[in-house]
């Protein structure tokens, strides 16, 4: 059946065999227990725990007061509403826990997680069975030509890096960068990918609560590959020092 691989924020891989189980939180005070969010009073003691099953990894809320949201491929993001509420998954998804907001804007804390077995997507709010067959009838996100470009220069950075799982800290373009690589003003790109986001959100599709994990999507969805890059303007080399050689 092989194993699970979960991925935290700050870049450490916990494994996860067949039937073994993982606490998740604040301080998880169990054999195996995986911290995240140490002094965050918006994480839980225990807030979630994993468990492979079948090749598939079972996700169960235990936290009485705060929410689990679990994103996949293909669907809106599931909301684990209430303590005991479970889903089973199969394949690369993303469980989200909350996170003190920051200058007001909710964020979370990401958890990165691939399971051996490919599955459906996540159905929520039924007791855990690993799933068996069924897939998706959404039609797949796409990108709008004029939209490529766009998305192309604010993933730039990550479709460049080669690595998976390894821990580097390789964020997107911020705003500034996206504009200069472009020769566009800030404020028209920053619009280009916003109304990018939201209109995906509004066809239903998990586009992320904001520019870093819209591209994160966009990447790991396939929206937007290395092909892309080639629609962007030739990088600009610096410029020679004056007496050099």
């Amino acid at each position: 059946m092989g194993i699970a691989l979960i991925r935290v924020d700050n870049g450490e891989e916990y494994p996860l065999s067949e039937g073994e189980e993982r606490i998740i939180g604040r301080h998880p005070d169990a054999s195996g227990g995986i911290v995240v969010g140490e002094r965050d009073p918006q994480v839980s003691r225990r807030h979630v725990s994993v468990q492979l099953v079948d090749g598939f990894v079972r996700v169960r809320r235990l936290s009485l007061r705060q929410d689990v949201r679990v994103v996949a491929r293909g669907r809106q993001p599931v909301r684990l509403g209430a303590q005991g509420e479970e889903v089973a998954l199969g394949g690369h998804f993303v469980v989200l826990l909350p996170r003190t907001p920051v200058r007001r804007r909710v964020v979370y804390y990401r958890i990165h997680v691939r399971a051996p077995a490919l599955g459906p997507d996540p159905m929520p709010g039924t007791p855990f069975a690993p799933p068996s067959g069924g897939t998706s009838t959404r039609e797949p996100p796409k990108l709008l030509e004029r939209e490529r470009r766009f998305a192309a220069a604010y993933c730039e950075p990550l479709l460049r890096d080669d690595g998976e799982f390894d821990g580097r800290a390789v964020a997107p373009a911020s705003h500034p960068e996206a504009a200069a690589r472009l020769g566009r003003n800030v404020d028209y790109v920053r619009k280009q990918i916003d109304d990018t986001r939201m209109r995906l959100l509004g066809e239903g599709h998990p586009a992320g609560m904001d520019k870093d994990e819209f591209c994160e999507w966009a990447v790991d969805n396939g929206l937007v590959t290395k092909a892309d890059l080639d629609v962007l303007p030739p990088e600009t080399p610096p410029p020679t020092p004056m007496g050099g050689a």
